[in-house]
């Protein structure tokens, strides 16, 4: 781990002691979180242009789904990635992710819809999973018309989103509706916390025990077992068709053990996987792209492994 990751982790670090996010209300934890972001943004990212960016909203069975919309060129049939942010369920939105669907629509020459999906606790498990199907299924249906190509479709998440990205590929599966890859980025696949809450990673690097357990109480229903294939698909024993698949970690995040076995469950199912596990970064390290070259490749792994499909 370099000096400006660590000395970025020592203030988190006393940040968390003095202001412990998940002894706030939600409401507090929102803004707190929102101003870290933005001032991440400043200091440890650079702005990228792109030809579009445009927020609207998506229906479905009554509800109105925000999008934003980021095209990188002005040209039709352009493949699609729909992008499920992190947050545990309970944070962020689709503004703190603007500057990073811009990199991703800018690097892999393709469309990137951001979901602002329900949050928890007020909109508890299956809220942002129902939204973040209906989405998905409104791009594969009106791809046309927002120059999309629905016949290359890819769902991406980092944290939460990993979840919902992995659990909206099975969907597509059972409902045939066609992806041509999924990307998920640290991914939380698991609500028991088996392997999270005996890492090593899980106090001082970010993401700590508390805020796990904050998080996993806030969107799991009580009615709901945190073994439940619809929530985690860790448990899932039918992962069998499922579209090739890119899995990022860091080396110091305490999702890194399950993100592991379940690209190698993937793997041992028959489907075509690749694995990357990425020295001296933590959980969250989307935003920081100029800190650590390990960041800049993170990116450009995603880019190499999209080329294979977007070709």
């Amino acid at each position: 781990m370099n000096l400006k990751m660590r000395a970025l982790l020592l203030y988190l670090n006393i940040q968390n002691k003095l202001h412990p996010m998940w002894e706030m209300t939600p409401e507090h934890a929102r803004k707190v979180s929102k101003k870290g972001i933005a001032l991440a943004e400043k200091m440890l990212d650079e702005l990228v242009s792109i030809f579009s960016q445009k927020t609207m909203t998506v229906k479905s069975q009554g509800l109105e789904i925000p999008v934003c919309i980021y095209k990188p060129v002005d040209t039709p049939h352009l493949p699609i990635i729909i992008y499920f942010h992190g947050g545990g369920y309970v944070l962020n939105d689709i503004s703190c992710y603007h500057n990073i669907c811009r990199r991703i629509a800018q690097m892999n020459g393709a469309i990137v819809i951001s979901v602002e999906y329900r949050l928890a606790p007020e909109h508890k498990f299956p809220a942002a999973h129902d939204d973040c199907w209906a989405v998905t299924q409104w791009a594969h249906k009106e791809a046309n018309s927002f120059g999309g190509n629905p016949d290359k479709i890819v769902v991406m998440g980092d944290s939460a989103g990993g979840n919902l990205a992995a659990c909206v590929a099975i969907k597509a599966k059972e409902n045939k509706l066609p992806l041509l890859a999924q990307v998920l980025i640290y991914p939380g696949l698991d609500f028991t916390m088996q392997y999270t809450l005996k890492s090593p990673y899980r106090r001082g690097y970010l993401l700590t025990e508390e805020m796990m357990k904050w998080f996993e109480g806030s969107y799991r229903p009580s009615t709901v077992s945190a073994m439940d294939k619809n929530i985690s698909p860790f448990f899932r024993s039918d992962l069998e068709d499922l579209p090739p698949t890119l899995i990022q970690t860091a080396a110091y995040d305490p999702l890194k053990e399950e993100g592991k076995i379940y690209a190698d469950r993937l793997r041992d199912a028959g489907n075509n996987v690749t694995y990357k596990d990425y020295p001296g970064l933590v959980h969250g390290f989307i935003y920081f792209y100029k800190l650590d070259k390990e960041v800049r490749k993170f990116y450009a792994d995603i880019q190499v492994f999209l080329k294979n499909y977007f070709a």
